[in-house]
């Protein structure tokens, strides 16, 4: 290893141990370092730091709807609570965000894309609907109340019997 090299190892490690804060994410750009014969050699690299929190014990998340009349969907009936558990084991400097990360139904819908055609899913909290793929504030001191609720779309057309399914990431982000 050349003494250029061994200073770029020193720089990274040295970033590494000194990150003042935790960053979920963060990337780590290294300047181009000029090796013999100018030939230019960019280092790039993505630094994960560990969360203090742990969301539903790291396990995914199921929600079963049950039984669900295709007449029944209006947004409101079989509306199931999201159980989402938020455990720190350290105090959090900084702001927590998350957000469910999926394919709308339709082109800017926040209902989640589900099997069967005019069928979403819309998540909410305190009475208003998630965005989806947008990041919103937590306090992860207080119970994270998320709802799921099957909607029509498209105009509401009817809907054709089945079973359904749809998925999303719950990401989080600690700034």
């Amino acid at each position: 290893m050349d003494k250029k090299t061994k200073s770029i190892c020193v720089r990274i490690l040295l970033l590494v141990l000194c990150m003042p804060c935790l960053v979920v994410f963060a990337e780590l750009i290294v300047p181009a370092v000029w090796a013999a014969g100018g030939t230019s050699i960019p280092i790039m690299g993505q630094v994960y730091v560990p969360a203090p929190c742990v969301f539903n014990g790291g396990k995914n998340i199921e929600i079963d709807f049950g039984y669900v009349g295709v007449n029944n969907v209006n947004g409101i009936k079989y509306k199931t609570a999201i159980p989402i558990t938020v455990k720190c084991t350290e105090p959090v400097n900084g702001t927590i965000k998350v957000a469910f990360m999926g394919k709308g139904a339709v082109d800017g819908s926040n209902a989640l894309l589900t099997n069967i055609p005019d069928l979403g899913i819309q998540l909410s909290k305190d009475n208003k609907v998630i965005a989806l793929n947008s990041m919103m504030v937590i306090d992860y001191k207080l119970p994270l109340q998320i709802f799921a609720v099957p909607v029509k779309i498209n105009g509401g057309g009817p809907l054709t019997a089945g079973d359904f399914s749809a998925s999303a990431t719950f990401i989080t982000r600690l700034e």
